[in-house]
């Protein structure tokens, strides 16, 4: 099959394994605590969330790296995590064999990108760029890049959730 079905129950790794074996992959609703980035790096593949499946990094690294001409993203949510992330989505590495071309862009439709946590939450959500653009012909469509200015019972004061930049693009 060309096509990965991941559960939330599955690992970062094993999700990184169907990814390096060229699989597309699709991730069913919930809440995915990653400890790696989810790696996107074979020319054309897709990344499908499905349901505001959640990507969460937890150890201060983004939760998704798209690198590869061609590569799509579509339909996922992506939440800072409880350590700082220098980026939650890093898109390129700075190199030409990372960027998208003229004729297979790397594509994001459909993004949410976040700096939440309820004021219960045992750890503040904190990130410092949200989208990090380091590549060449990438086309960010409908994203929604939000610093949150509340949660379910009061606004936050501006120390609340900090994030620097909402896309960063190099």
């Amino acid at each position: 099959s060309v096509v990965f079905v991941a559960p939330p129950s599955d690992s970062a790794a094993a999700i990184n394994r169907q990814l390096a074996r060229g699989r597309h992959v699709v991730l069913t609703p919930g809440l995915y605590a990653l400890p790696v980035p989810l790696r996107v790096a074979t020319r054309g593949q897709v990344l499908l969330g499905l349901g505001f499946a959640t990507l969460t990094p937890m150890r201060g690294l983004p939760a998704v790296e798209l690198l590869a001409a061609g590569v799509r993203m579509a339909g996922v949510l992506v939440q800072a995590g409880p350590l700082r992330s220098r980026a939650l989505v890093v898109v390129g590495d700075g190199s030409p064999s990372s960027s998208g071309t003229a004729d297979a862009p790397i594509l994001l439709h459909d993004c949410f990108v976040r700096v939440y946590a309820e004021r219960t939450a045992p750890q503040p959500a904190v990130a410092t760029t949200m989208l990090w653009v380091r590549a060449d012909h990438v086309v960010v469509d409908h994203a929604w890049l939000w610093r949150a200015d509340h949660d379910s019972t009061a606004h936050f004061t501006d120390g609340e959730n900090p994030v620097q930049h909402a896309l960063e693009v190099d």
